[in-house]
């Protein structure tokens, strides 16, 4: 039997009566479904991460299939729109310093950058916050298939690219920069190509806008982060420097993955997403002045009066 919860509030009875109970099994009683394993939660907010997989997966079958070209790579419409908007070009500026110590300074946000997903999951079931996997999964894996949609459609050179191509008399590459681009100087260091390794493998080389690597802590920035928020938009802001840094990304991508996380976060938050028991959960919890990691105990009749409000 879910345990029941009776709210009141002098005057006022909340509609709320079944309490949603976060474990391994969610009792989702706002939304009158049936009680649903973790797991199965977890499975359901990997559709859009796993279309992003195979679209990813699937990138140059796609784009012969769409009859997309990818010799026609936009090298002009980032450059001109980052000069419009700040009248120079960040990542110039800023890879025009360099040093081992801020190589390897970039390097950390991006090599970390591959287990981000994973280790921010298991960081909300280890504070007591696992109702919100599924919803943190749900949220990251639009933003890449998004992002990976306008990447295939409109694919975008990265400033390594624009910066070091050279064509000849027919529009043929004659020569360009490596993939791992800044990092070259990190596999140097190391005596190990490992940047140039794992960009060299990459199936999108065309994918600069909007930035995923910039996206993907903004979203964890929004999932209220570890360490509190200040260290969330730090790790967004190392990234975005780190991207420039080592001429992967514009300014404007970097502003690019941002606002997709935002609106994409804001729209399932506000709209729609298949996890109703939990936001409903929350809302009313907030709106109780109940902490929303509090631990309330569970027992088959638990009769909690709430103070009337001054």
């Amino acid at each position: 039997m879910a345990p029941r919860i009776h709210w009141t509030q002098g005057t006022a009875v909340s509609k709320v009566t079944n309490f949603v109970k976060t474990a391994p099994v969610v009792h989702c009683g706002f939304t009158g479904a049936r009680r649903t394993p973790l797991l199965g939660k977890i499975l359901l907010a990997f559709i859009p991460f796993g279309a992003y997989l195979i679209t990813f997966t699937f990138y140059h079958d796609l784009q012969k299939l769409l009859g997309l070209d990818e010799k026609h790579v936009s090298t002009a419409f980032l450059p001109w729109l980052e000069h419009s908007l700040f009248h120079c070009y960040p990542h110039k500026i800023l890879s025009s310093h360099t040093s081992p110590v801020l190589d390897f300074i970039a390097a950390i946000p991006y090599l970390f950058h591959f287990i981000l997903p994973l280790v921010f999951s298991l960081y909300l079931i280890y504070v007591g916050r696992r109702h919100e996997v599924p919803l943190y999964l749900w949220v990251a894996g639009w933003v890449n298939f998004i992002a990976v949609l306008v990447q295939l459609v409109s694919p975008t050179a990265s400033p390594w690219f624009v910066d070091s191509v050279q064509y000849d008399a027919n529009g043929n590459i004659i020569s360009v920069a490596d993939n791992e681009a800044g990092f070259k100087r990190v596999d140097a260091m190391l005596g190990y190509p490992l940047f140039h390794n794992l960009y060299g493998k990459s199936k999108v080389k065309f994918g600069a806008f909007p930035s995923l690597h910039v996206a993907w802590p903004a979203v964890v920035m929004l999932f209220r982060p570890w360490f509190g928020y200040r260290f969330g938009v730090f790790h967004v802001c190392w990234i975005v420097w780190a991207s420039m840094y080592t001429c992967h990304h514009y300014l404007v991508d970097g502003l690019a993955g941002i606002t997709l996380a935002y609106i994409i976060y804001t729209s399932t938050m506000k709209l729609y997403h298949p996890f109703q028991c939990e936001r409903e959960r929350d809302v009313v919890a907030q709106a109780e002045y109940i902490p929303v990691t509090a631990k309330i105990p569970f027992t088959d009749t638990c009769e909690i009066t709430m103070p009337e409000k001054s």
